[in-house]
């Protein structure tokens, strides 16, 4: 099987999230876009979720190249937006959903890129350890993500501008004290695993 033939699957998903509601997009919708046969589909994916998954991890790719062109936090985050509010019936019935796990996974890992690209912009590369910048990145994504999934409950209100300023000024009026300050902390005491 050729890798053309997964980028035509991956293309038709993502044409037909422009016209249709994820929840109603079959395997036969695919197969059909695509003119391919239901085992070539499977060859590729046990099921949509699957699909889906694969998806969000090529995304999160193309975030991590995005996320080195810019410098700017507040621009970067407009950019981002504008690309979550392209999907928004569809992150939406995710978040409702059984793709909910795959959203939230994803948006973990793409607001992890985010984050330890400004962290480590901000100190210079020498200064923290990996369990220092993890931590630090932790504490300004778990606030962002928490906040988005506020946002799609809410129905992910389209004007967002005043939370993208406030997140981008809390972080430049916070990050280099953090810097200063974690690296006197013995982080290799901290019970949460997450930092073994």
């Amino acid at each position: 099987m050729s890798k053309i033939t997964q980028n035509a699957i991956v293309e038709t998903f993502l044409e037909l999230l422009h016209e249709k509601p994820f929840e109603k997009i079959t395997v036969k919708d695919i197969v059909d876009g695509c003119d391919i046969n239901r085992n070539t589909f499977y060859y590729y994916y046990q099921d949509i979720y699957d699909l889906l998954d694969y998806v969000f991890r090529i995304e999160c790719n193309l975030v991590q190249e995005a996320f080195e062109k810019y410098d700017d936090m507040a621009e970067e985050y407009r950019r981002i937006f504008k690309i979550i509010m392209e999907f928004r019936p569809t992150v939406i019935a995710m978040y409702k959903g059984r793709g909910k796990e795959i959203l939230e996974k994803y948006i973990d890992k793409a607001t992890d890129i985010f984050f330890k690209r400004f962290v480590l912009a901000r100190e210079g590369g020498d200064k923290l350890d990996k369990l220092e910048l993890q931590l630090i990145v932790d504490f300004y994504k778990f606030s962002l993500t928490g906040y988005t999934f506020t946002w799609i409950e809410a129905g992910m209100p389209k004007n967002q501008e005043n939370f993208i300023e406030a997140m981008a000024t809390m972080f430049d009026a916070t990050v280099d004290n953090l810097i200063k300050v974690v690296p006197t902390m013995d982080v290799n005491n901290l019970k949460n695993k997450k930092y073994e």
